[in-house]
């Protein structure tokens, strides 16, 4: 063989070489991330899992999220439901006193009265 062959060679080795390193390295990186090493917690994140484990926990199944347990008794109807009054429009305050409301009134029925009547009789 001549020499540039062999140093071909020689360089595809240390590629290899390089890479397979590269790959041990991901995967030890992997490893160790995946059992919960490294970060330099020194295994405080598995004994936090440990203390919150979520076995004795019961979640809702997906299609009963937002229903309440069924039970014989029957439930308080609300306020809003009692009242029925559906969709009504906000009121002035004016409005919502009666006492006020009559009081506005009687002032400018006497403003109109004033434009009816001549001021000298």
């Amino acid at each position: 063989m001549d020499l540039v062959a062999i140093l071909r060679e020689q360089k595809e080795k240390k590629l290899k070489k390089v890479e397979r390193k590269k790959k041990e390295e991901a995967v030890t990186w992997e490893d160790d991330i995946l059992a919960g090493g490294g970060g330099g917690r020194g295994g405080k994140k598995e004994e936090h899992n440990e203390d919150y484990s979520d076995d004795d926990v019961e979640l809702p199944l997906p299609n009963q999220e937002g229903k309440e347990e069924e039970t014989d008794e029957k439930r308080a109807i609300t306020w809003q439901i009692a009242k029925n009054k559906g969709l009504t429009p906000r009121r002035k305050k004016e409005q919502r006193n009666p006492r006020v409301k009559h009081r506005n009134r009687f002032r400018k029925a006497k403003i109109r009265r004033k434009g009816q009547v001549s001021p000298g009789a």
